[in-house]
């Protein structure tokens, strides 16, 4: 009953894959028909989740092994893999388990990945053109100098200027912000010891709303954009060592930003 027939015909299917960071969208078609289509949740917080479960390892080991030398010969490789978070494996297999399923259930004889190539540069300064792609940030700067004449030479919390001060990040990197140039600012001593671990954008803003807007447009985050960029080679790696025919659309910035202002549903 659940053999094939060896007269049977089964029409061409394609598979559509839309990747993405927080949700991907399938759909199954045939040359004039829909099969199977929707969209699968992605899950973001597997990364805190494992962080937590380091934090309690480490200290039931410490206990009666404070001196322990740290493990790094327990740890491989994929062939053909690339050093990556655990977020960006964990979405990576994800994908490939989704289209797994599918073809459990379709004869898929063609896949289509619609996959991003987002260019961060350009994302965050969209005149940027040519030899300006080679000239940074810091260009000329050190960090320190870069962030007191971009603030003023004052606090840019309290907007003190007579006090001495000191490189700050917005989002502390206990709560996972990282170095980079957009995520520090500058504060004077009592700022930033009253500010701590708290996160700038719930808690401290400051009273010049011109500085505010610094603070926490400076401060966005490229890390789906990072994983999308490099989820692309990975999709198209599976597909091939699989001996699936595969084709590969590419996203990029400007129709991703008219998708998101227009409420799409597939970011």
């Amino acid at each position: 009953m659940t053999g094939k027939k060896e007269d049977s015909y089964t029409k061409d299917t394609t598979l559509g894959i839309d990747a993405g960071y927080s949700k991907i969208g399938f759909s199954a078609v045939t040359d004039n028909k829909e099969l199977i289509s929707g969209k699968m949740e992605l899950r973001n917080d597997i990364s805190k989740k494992l962080d937590e479960r380091k934090k309690y390892r480490r200290q039931r080991r410490h206990r009666n092994t404070r001196y322990r030398e740290p493990r790094f010969d327990n740890r491989t490789k994929e062939e053909g893999g690339v050093v990556s978070s655990f977020n960006q494996t964990q979405k990576k297999n994800t994908h490939i388990r989704l289209v797994k399923k599918i073809k459990k259930l379709l004869p898929i004889d063609e896949t289509v990945v619609e996959v991003a190539n987002f260019d961060q540069q350009k994302m965050k300064n969209p005149e940027i053109s040519g030899v300006k792609y080679q000239q940074g940030t810091l260009q000329g700067y050190n960090v320190k100098n870069y962030l007191l004449e971009k603030f003023d030479y004052e606090c840019a919390y309290c907007s003190k200027s007579d006090v001495p001060l000191e490189v700050e990040h917005i989002t502390p990197k206990s709560r996972g912000g990282s170095d980079r140039v957009s995520n520090l600012t500058i504060s004077c001593v009592d700022c930033n010891q009253e500010k701590g671990q708290t996160n700038c954008k719930r808690v401290w803003v400051s009273k010049d709303t011109r500085k505010s807007r610094r603070i926490l447009e400076g401060n966005s985050l490229y890390e789906p954009n990072a994983v999308e960029n490099s989820q692309r080679t990975r999709m198209q790696t599976y597909t091939r060592t699989h001996n699936q025919e595969e084709k590969t659309g590419r996203r990029n910035r400007k129709i991703s930003h008219q998708r998101c202002f227009r409420d799409c549903w597939q970011c």
